[in-house]
């Protein structure tokens, strides 16, 4: 093949990227983390300090504290981004660099499934929470449903060069994971719509959901 050619396809492929990028974002992106912030600024009942992990840019926390001023949210990420919206470290996306019970709150939003360790890095979350602990995933309970996650994944991940390895979970091995960290009954959230019309018939659903995870706290502890 030529070298022009190869050259020109390499520039449509790059196009091509970009403009799913610019559309995801300006459809998809900017309404999500306004939905979800208004949705975990209400399910969080704790106040005090507070960590993010997988927080990307931390513009999600950015919105929450302006809905919360109770709260003050640092971030942890893989790959911490000098342009991140709030104060985020690096880690090795397993081990969380932090003692026992050391934040009031840890939110966990859209990472389990990123990862073939859910288990280990969740449990890791639930150390180092004292309080609370909240999840933002998705389940998929059939066929269908693991094909239109991994298609959202592909569109709104793979672009920025993150994993998708697909390890969806259906709702069966979600209840299963949670009781196996001592949460057998944890609080669901799932009527919510993070895409627009007409998006939100094929995307929202009960695709998505945040669970509540209270942990046992001694309120004589109290600082």
């Amino acid at each position: 093949m030529p070298e022009s050619t190869v050259i020109e396809q390499f520039r449509v492929g790059i196009a091509g990227r970009n403009l799913t990028q610019r559309v995801h974002q300006t459809l998809v992106h900017n309404r999500r983390i306004h939905v979800l912030a208004d949705q975990l600024s209400r399910v969080m009942s704790v106040s005090g300090d507070w960590l993010d992990v997988g927080c990307g840019d931390g513009q999600l926390d950015q919105l929450i504290m302006q809905r919360r001023d109770d709260v003050r949210i640092c971030g942890l990420d893989v790959a911490s981004r000098s342009t991140a919206k709030i104060p985020v470290r690096s880690f090795d996306g397993l081990s969380i660099p932090s003692d026992d019970e050391h934040y009031d709150g840890v939110l966990i939003v859209d990472v389990l499934h990123h990862t073939e360790r859910a288990r280990e890095l969740l449990s890791e979350v639930v150390r180092v929470a004292r309080r609370q602990v909240i999840i933002k995933d998705v389940v998929a309970d059939s066929w269908i449903e693991h094909k239109l996650l991994g298609f959202m994944d592909i569109v709104g991940n793979r672009p920025y060069g993150v994993p998708c390895p697909f390890t969806f979970l259906n709702s069966l091995q979600w209840s299963e994971l949670l009781a196996s960290l001592g949460f057998a009954t944890p609080t669901y959230h799932r009527e919510f719509r993070l895409y627009p019309f007409p998006f939100t018939y094929l995307f929202d659903g009960r695709l998505h959901f945040v669970v509540v995870l209270n942990k046992q706290f001694d309120e004589s502890l109290r600082i």
